[in-house]
């Protein structure tokens, strides 16, 4: 089961819906995690267990990788050597202020 996320910072950043994990019709071994780029500074989602995280706006692999709760997924991330990867209870970059003050918030479930 997929869950939807909001993020949201004290500047008054936000952004509704960001759909995570996965669903019936989406790809189970490639589930997705907010990201954050740092090239062109949109908030997203992309897969991060077949390949780099990638930036769906851009295409850049220059993202922050947020929400990966302790278990095997985080640990292959880890495995691969990702420094983009925030503590599960951490903060995003924020694409406004800058400030490492964007809050990544569940919102509710989806299929």
């Amino acid at each position: 089961m997929g869950e939807i996320k909001r993020v949201i910072c004290d500047c008054g950043f936000k952004k509704q819906r960001l759909y995570t994990w996965f669903g019936f019709h989406s790809d189970s071994e490639n589930p997705k995690a907010v990201v954050v780029c740092r090239d062109c500074w949109k908030v997203g989602t992309s897969g991060y267990l077949k390949s780099a995280p990638t930036c769906a706006h851009c295409g850049s692999t220059n993202v922050d990788l947020a929400a990966l709760p302790p278990g095997p997924e985080r640990d292959e991330v880890l495995k691969r050597g990702s420094d983009r990867l925030v503590d599960y209870r951490g903060y995003l970059t924020c694409p406004r202020c800058k400030k490492r003050t964007l809050e990544v918030l569940h919102t509710g479930d989806w299929d």
